[in-house]
């Protein structure tokens, strides 16, 4: 294959502040004609194709909603065992055999080892990364940046703590960078062994009590069991996570008035977050889950029409 130029977007880095602050915009102008039933049609006779080698409820369903409402057709592989990858049929290939009835963008989750980044700099059409292993996704980093931009109208100075398991989260990996260079100042709490990352350049705040207290956004990660190691497994049990850094009754007692609550999904419900955190009116996920649609259907419009 030989290298083309077209626009993908696999990193927060892949659009300018600049520019990632027009695309917040123009997300705010597609949800609003949406909720007023004016479905712009930019992606009409378009074709999706969503490529989905891991498990995905939030983003893979708005993304489809977000091409649908465009006007876009979405080609849907989301189960290896129904494509030739259950036959032992390398990514790459995968890749190229769809790229060979050229739809117009892709849509790609895939495995951290999948060499995602290089079929992307070769391929004529766009790629969105949807998920990439543990190392990045950041087109939740646009939703989760999206929401609190809503929320408080601002990122310069807000105080963004991520609490959890640090080290297994593409969402952390993301959203530390965009925030950072939108200005927001972004902290870590987590157990050392959640940690051992050191390229994301937020502090870590040694008691959850002390992150409680310090933060505008409480942004919960699901700790990740089925990305553990034995070793990870024997350091740390759940129920001393659950001790440790469980949002429960008396957090949310400690929490600022103003504050919002945040988590990418799906929830532990009972480890993250105690159930009570349900029913607070700060509990922001289900906005970003609605976010998500109007951020990825500006973020095709953007890679497709410009």
């Amino acid at each position: 294959m030989t290298p083309t130029k077209s626009r993908s977007y696999l990193w927060v880095d892949d659009l300018s502040p600049e520019r990632t602050l027009q695309l917040f915009s123009q997300a705010k102008q597609i949800k609003k004609n949406i909720k007023n039933g004016i479905h712009p049609r930019f992606l009409e006779n378009m074709q999706v194709a969503l490529v989905f080698s891991e498990a995905s409820t939030r983003t893979k369903m708005s993304f489809q909603l977000a091409a649908q409402r465009l006007g876009a057709q979405c080609l849907v592989i989301d189960n290896v065992k129904s494509s030739s990858m259950s036959k032992g049929e390398t990514f790459d290939d995968t890749f190229w055999t769809l790229h060979s009835i050229r739809p117009d963008l892709f849509v790609i989750r895939c495995g951290g080892d999948d060499p995602l980044a290089e079929v992307a700099a070769q391929s004529e059409v766009p790629v969105i990364n949807a998920g990439f292993g543990s190392k990045s996704h950041p087109t939740q980093a646009l939703l989760d940046a999206f929401t609190m931009q809503e929320q408080f109208g601002k990122f310069q100075g807000l105080k963004v703590v991520f609490v959890g398991d640090i080290d297994h989260s593409r969402v952390a990996a993301s959203d530390i960078k965009l925030l950072k260079e939108f200005g927001a100042d972004v902290k870590i709490c987590a157990p050392p062994h959640f940690r051992q990352k050191t390229d994301l350049g937020a502090e870590n705040i040694e008691t959850l009590r002390e992150a409680i207290e310090w933060c505008d956004v409480y942004m919960g990660l699901r700790v990740q069991f089925e990305r553990h190691s034995d070793e990870t497994q024997g350091v740390l049990s759940q129920q001393d996570f659950i001790d440790s850094y469980s949002l429960n009754a008396e957090g949310l007692e400690r929490l600022g008035s103003k504050a919002i609550i945040m988590h990418p999904g799906p929830v532990n419900w009972g480890v993250e977050f105690d159930p009570c955190v349900q029913k607070d009116p700060r509990l922001l996920m289900w906005q970003q889950k609605e976010n998500g649609v109007y951020t990825r259907a500006a973020l095709m419009e953007e890679l497709l029409k410009g």
